[in-house]
């Protein structure tokens, strides 16, 4: 099954997903600083400085811009790379959000930044779990064989 590239016929899921991609990506460029000073949690550790801003930069452009690509080219390796790069951040979220907890202590009011960044990883992997499923649904949309 051959079907054309571009965004007017991906199917309405996948469009979304392409969407908050895009805009994840470009934003990413918008708290470099604030990663920079407070760091950038990859699994079991916390990057920071130039070590999280170059974090920054290969997971949250470089490898979205590459399933970007997919996602336009249509391309056989996309749904894989897709279940790939969603369980990463799902996982990565999980273990942030149990770093996270043991910054609450007892009183969470105040540790309301604590509270705010706990709440976006939360969200985060809600949002990546339902785009891996969606991906994976969608896995027989994306062409068998991938030519530039």
């Amino acid at each position: 099954m051959h079907h054309e590239k571009g965004f007017r016929r991906l199917p309405l899921s996948v469009k979304i997903i392409f969407v908050v991609l895009t805009l994840g990506m470009i934003s990413s460029f918008f708290y470099i600083n604030y990663i920079a000073q407070s760091g950038y949690p990859l699994l079991w550790i916390t990057l920071s400085g130039t070590n999280a801003i170059i974090a920054l930069f290969a997971l949250n452009f470089l490898c979205t811009l590459l399933l970007l690509f997919g996602i336009w080219q249509r391309a056989a390796w996309t749904w894989e790379y897709g279940m790939l790069y969603f369980g990463f951040f799902a996982l990565n979220g999980i273990i942030s959000a149990g770093s996270l907890f043991n910054t609450l202590y007892f009183a969470p009011m105040q540790n309301f930044e604590a509270l705010v960044n706990l709440f976006a990883v939360i969200f985060g992997i809600i949002l990546n779990s339902i785009f891996l499923i969606i991906i994976y649904r969608k896995r027989f949309y994306f062409e068998n064989e991938w030519r530039f």
